[in-house]
């Protein structure tokens, strides 16, 4: 194989410019060796260049190193946004099929009773009861005990007390339920047996709202009532007031935002709720925009807290941020502003656009030392 004359020097090139850089960093170490008393390495052009090859080297030497240091740091805190993300996903998906499937165990509980009263043979007799259907223990106010008068001149008293909390009652004249009086017969008849009647168990001088409703009413909404019991529980239902929707055979609370003396209540009251009542994400989840009930006073507080639950929000997406870092930004730096001695003067500087509070807010947190 031919070799051109012109490889003997590309060969001689590169010797060259390996010895000056091998010599450059000699030159840093050790500076006194007889060979840097020789042209070209006791040039002041070569001395720069030995400079700053030893300077870039030890740069990127620093940056490898500290690469290395903070690598397990830095995929920790990868992993960690990873599994969170997962985890809020999972919790989403399996509360939405646990509701899913509360939903359909209400439907077929209620389909059931209804294909009951359907195939219950139709006879009619001489035993037959006008019954009134008592609403479930959530919707029936106290009642005096009632009498039942049957045939044979004998009275039984009933002793019907059931206390309800006020958040509870229903206005007369709002109540959703009637009394519908119907005829049941009995499954099994004695010879001789008298006939039974339950005219009236409410007293017709009582001025409580009708405590009785039609059975088919009466199923669907024990059904629904129930339903919500597994999912928020008895005593956090029955700190609000109900009302029932016959076109869509389900209850809609009734809310008024409560009082608020920190900026973080708002917080809490949209997360896990105050004062027992339900939290305003269960009712945005449960009941979407129809528990405010079109309401202009409720609308225009919802505009203004919601800037704050969403301000918080995205305080604790910030890199290094959670929410416990979130809550403590705002309590140690507005709650304790006298600028902002009440919380709506806070809601109204987030809100306003001339001011800028929301950028400013979000710029004081960069500095905040956590």
């Amino acid at each position: 194989m031919n070799y051109s004359p012109h490889w003997g020097h590309y060969i001689g090139s590169l010797k060259w410019i390996l010895l000056l850089q091998d010599c450059a960093l000699l030159h840093t170490k050790y500076p006194q060796l007889p060979l840097f008393s020789y042209l070209p390495f006791n040039s002041a052009t070569f001395r720069e260049f030995a400079a700053a090859s030893a300077a870039r080297i030890s740069d990127v030497e620093t940056s490898g190193h500290l690469a290395v240091k903070n690598l397990l740091q830095t995929l920790v805190r990868s992993f960690q946004g990873a599994v969170s993300s997962l985890t809020m996903a999972q919790h989403a998906a399996r509360d939405e099929l646990r509701a899913q499937m509360l939903s359909l165990e209400a439907q077929i509980q209620a389909l059931a009773l209804r294909i009951n009263d359907v195939d219950r043979p139709q006879r009619r007799s001489r035993d037959t009861v006008n019954l009134v259907l008592l609403i479930p223990p959530p919707f029936l106010p106290s009642l005096a005990p009632a009498i039942v008068h049957i045939s044979n001149e004998t009275s039984v008293r009933l002793g019907i007390a059931t206390t309800i909390e006020d958040g509870m009652y229903i206005p007369p004249d709002q109540s959703p339920f009637q009394t519908h009086p119907f005829s049941a017969s009995t499954e099994q008849h004695a010879p001789g047996s008298t006939s039974l009647s339950m005219a009236s168990v409410i007293s017709p001088s009582s001025s409580t709202p009708s405590a009785s409703q039609p059975a088919s009413s009466s199923v669907e909404q024990t059904a629904a009532w129930n339903l919500l019991s597994l999912r928020y529980t008895d005593a956090r239902l029955r700190r609000h007031t109900w009302d029932w929707i016959e076109a869509m055979n389900s209850f809609l609370p009734k809310y008024d935002f409560q009082p608020v003396k920190k900026i973080t209540d708002i917080w809490t009251e949209w997360a896990t709720g105050l004062n027992g009542f339900l939290s305003i994400r269960e009712l945005e989840e449960g009941w979407n925009s129809r528990w405010k009930r079109d309401s202009r006073k409720i609308k225009s507080e919802w505009s203004r807290r919601s800037k704050v639950i969403k301000l918080i929000e995205g305080l604790q997406k910030k890199p290094n941020w959670n929410l416990e870092l979130a809550l403590r930004f705002i309590r140690e730096t507005y709650e304790m502003d006298r600028q902002f001695n009440t919380v709506r003067k806070f809601c109204d500087y987030i809100q306003s656009s001339k001011t800028g509070g929301l950028d400013a807010v979000f710029t004081k947190s960069c500095t905040f030392v956590n």
